[in-house]
């Protein structure tokens, strides 16, 4: 059976080495691309347009897809906008999706519940705190928002600093996944096999995106809540993580096989 590549795509202020474990341990089996996003790791010199893109922030992406074929693509956080829009630009090379608490808050602007408009709020406010005067203040918020209060002072200086200057991206990000139209993801109406993963722990905001994601756009799609996760499962579950993505990629290809 034909083993198909995995992009693995890596959340804000981050880069694709969050994904080096995937990769090595399919070594020798399955190629697994882990890119850094326009603004990370080594593409953080990459001059970038004054107006948010999305759809400019996966063209390399999408470039290297249509070059190396068909990939199953796996994403954390707000890697999964950028997945997206990737599936949203070439459907036809994409085999499913694995996702790591998908971070999409335009898909609020749909919402039905009251605490839709709030949590979408909640994203507006916390990008505000990043972009402000003190990138310290924003990127404490930011730290402790996604793992616990306190997450911040935890960290070593040299890791601080490293988030510190990563701000402007984390700004970036924000606006380009907050400024997705409404209805954008009822447009895409993906069949593909498609699993989301959520951290136990995790703020209610990721849970709600996940189940948006699953009404409007991809029905089909399986939900699995990780026991004793966060929103870093990737990096503080590496091997579990890893285990469940690889499983359902090869379940994803069995399927196909026999269809």
């Amino acid at each position: 059976m034909q083993r198909f590549p995995i992009m693995a795509i890596h959340g804000s202020a981050s880069s694709g080495a969050i994904w080096r474990s995937l990769k090595e341990q399919c070594a020798g089996q399955r190629t697994v691309f882990t890119p850094d996003l326009m603004g990370y790791g080594k593409a953080a010199s990459v001059a970038l347009p004054e107006r948010p893109s999305l759809a400019y922030r996966a063209s390399p992406l999408v470039k290297g897809i249509r070059r190396h074929g068909p990939v199953h693509l796996v994403a954390h956080s707000f890697g999964s906008s950028v997945a997206l829009e990737i599936l949203r630009t070439i459907p036809h090379c994409i085999l499913s999706l694995t996702f790591y608490e998908p971070v999409l808050p335009a898909i609020f602007k749909g919402g039905q519940e009251e605490q839709d408009m709030k949590f979408l709020g909640d994203f507006v406010d916390l990008s505000r705190l990043v972009s402000g005067a003190s990138p310290s203040v924003g990127m404490e918020s930011f730290i402790n928002f996604w793992d616990r209060q306190g997450a911040w002072n935890d960290l070593p200086e040299i890791g601080r600093n490293k988030l510190l200057r990563a701000a402007p991206m984390v700004y970036r990000d924000f606006q380009e996944a907050i400024s997705q139209p409404e209805g954008i993801y009822e447009t895409i109406e993906c069949r593909l096999p498609t699993q989301i993963f959520v951290g136990q722990t995790t703020q209610p905001h990721a849970r709600r995106m996940a189940d948006l994601l699953l009404q409007t756009a991809i029905p089909h799609g399986e939900l699995t809540i990780m026991d004793g996760m966060g929103h870093m499962g990737p990096a503080t579950h590496t091997q579990t993580i890893n285990g469940a993505i690889l499983r359902h990629v090869q379940e994803s290809e069995t399927r196909a096989m026999a269809a």
